[in-house]
């Protein structure tokens, strides 16, 4: 059961980017989000740690619902359903998050 619902969730997640055409950027964008826990990480943190200087990009994906922001503690983070999906789509690794790795060992 929990498998199939994973592949109905991976089956929207593919149809979802076909549909918005995410950038590349967005979708780089969404692996380093996928690395955050569930209760988010603030903004500037996020992007002092994957490099991403172009602030439009999480602004796009907050306007989709992909990634939700707590304007108040200034925190952004994965919608909570999305979440799940986008880990097991994007499979962060090493490779692709290589950025968001390094600016987490600089600390």
């Amino acid at each position: 059961m929990q498998e199939q619902r994973a592949s109905v969730c991976i089956a929207i997640y593919r149809h979802y980017l076909r549909y918005r055409s995410l950038a590349d950027s967005c979708i780089h964008t969404l692996h380093h989000m996928a690395l955050v826990s569930g209760s988010g990480i603030s903004k500037g943190r996020f992007h002092t740690w994957s490099g991403i200087q172009d602030f439009n990009i999480m602004t796009e994906l907050i306007e989709y619902g992909w990634v939700q922001q707590d304007s108040e503690n200034n925190r952004v983070s994965l919608h909570p359903f999305l979440h799940e999906v986008i880990r097991e789509f994007t499979k962060p690794s090493l490779i692709n998050c290589s950025q968001f790795l390094k600016g987490i060992c600089n600390l």
